[in-house]
């Protein structure tokens, strides 16, 4: 009889991502031990390192994830029917909203910007090369000049907006406005 590989459970790993993410907010990630997320995650510590080498995979699945949470926002906004404004609009303002709801509520948000820097750099800058690329395609579409400068422009003015916002609330109506006046 031969050893049989152990699969790996999507609904389990799930769970642990929850978990160290859910640590790594309201703990740091400095602060967040492998224990900790088997504990969190209801596994026993080397069930979790048989899905996780440590505690930045774990950290990095999450990003991972987020990133293909925002992305598919980000599409669904694309895709709808309205102008160019709405469209473009749209997804800034989900993209944001989604990040601060995340992250900016957490004692530990500039811990975890500097992690996702040093860890994930490569998955945020794809990501923002497509968002870039996509909203270039709807401002050439719709006839808007520079739509490369113009795209860049959006998203570093999206960008700023929500690092400042208070609220998550203010980000949507300053998003909406600054595209509209560099569109008009």
């Amino acid at each position: 009889m031969g050893v049989r590989k152990t699969e790996l459970n999507p609904q389990r790993r799930t769970r642990m991502i929850d978990a160290g993410l859910e640590l790594f907010l309201t703990h740091g990630f400095r602060s967040t031990s492998m224990g900790e997320i088997a504990k969190r995650a209801e596994v026993a510590k080397p069930t979790l390192y048989k899905y996780f080498p440590d505690k930045e995979a774990i950290f990095v699945a999450g990003v991972e994830r987020f990133i293909a949470e925002t992305q598919e926002l980000c599409r669904v906004s694309f895709d709808r029917q309205g102008s160019t404004v709405d469209k473009i609009a749209g997804a800034l303002v989900a993209k944001h909203k989604l990040f601060y709801r995340l992250v900016d509520n957490s004692s530990f948000a500039e811990e975890l910007y500097s992690q996702s820097a040093r860890l994930s750099k490569n998955q945020f800058d794809e990501f923002e090369q497509w968002l870039e690329a996509e909203i270039s395609k709807i401002l050439k579409d719709g006839k808007i000049k520079s739509p490369v400068a113009n795209a860049k422009l959006l998203i570093a003015c999206a960008f700023g907006i929500a690092k400042k916002a208070h609220y998550v609330e203010e980000i949507g109506p300053a998003v909406r406005l600054v595209t509209q006046k560099l569109l008009e």
